[in-house]
């Protein structure tokens, strides 16, 4: 969507490269995320080999949600052993995106909420081609998400629409702002359903497991991570 992390990742030392764990949370997205992370110029992630595979009984969470509670305690395990930073899961369709950091001094895992990725995303988006899109930029998200965005925009000056619950409506509205006057790059929902792009105008885990890595590789070359950077966001 960017185009950036391949530059990032041959410019950064290994000591601030962050390491990514990956879960597909028994579902069909392992092939398509390892080729995302190849598309955009990462080094291979490091798959959960218990909820890699396709399985229609779930059988290592009591829901197949990322956001349910416990949900994530194989991958988190996982992550530990393997020394990775960052957790990224996927629903068992792909369609939503859930992300957990451990902090490297303290040990302390932060488990980001939606409207908490919609905003590092949102920023990421307008800050890599927003800023210099030769068509006023649009986002959009659903009226029960944080208004954290829309403040972004007001601040960046582009332009921001609530709309509807339901992916239905966020997409309907950001397809419409797009064939309209405006260029739409971002829209989501807080129930960790993100669209990043003007591609497809659905949510799709994949494509923001992929910027979120891009990301994460720019802000930790800074010698920063996603939680801090989350943090100098609302300061």
């Amino acid at each position: 969507v960017t185009g950036e992390a391949a530059s990032v990742s041959h410019s950064t030392t290994t000591t601030k490269v962050p390491a990514f764990a990956y879960t597909a949370m028994h579902g069909v997205g392992h092939p398509f995320a390892s080729q995302a992370f190849e598309v955009f110029g990462l080094p291979p992630f490091k798959s959960v080999p218990k909820q890699q595979s396709s399985d229609p009984m779930f059988p290592t969470v009591v829901f197949p949600n990322p956001e349910e509670k416990g949900a994530l305690d194989l991958a988190k395990a996982f992550a530990e052993a393997e020394g990775c930073d960052i957790v990224f899961a996927n629903d068992p369709d792909a369609d939503r995106l859930a992300v957990a950091e451990k902090d490297r001094d303290s040990g302390e895992w932060t488990v980001f909420t939606g409207d908490q990725i919609g905003a590092l995303l949102g920023l990421r988006l307008w800050e890599t081609i927003g800023r210099s899109s030769s068509k006023p930029v649009a986002m959009c998200a659903s009226t029960v998400s944080s208004k954290l965005l829309s403040e972004i925009a007001r601040v960046e000056g582009f332009h921001f629409e609530d709309t509807l619950t339901g992916f239905k409506n966020i997409g309907t509205k950001a397809l419409s702002l797009d064939q309209g006057n405006y260029r739409s790059i971002f829209c989501y929902e807080e129930a960790i359903g993100f669209c990043c792009g003007n591609i497809v105008f659905d949510k799709d885990g994949v494509t923001a497991m992929g910027v979120c890595a891009e990301l994460a590789y720019n802000v930790y070359a800074e010698g920063s991570n996603l939680a801090k950077h989350l943090q100098s966001i609302y300061d």
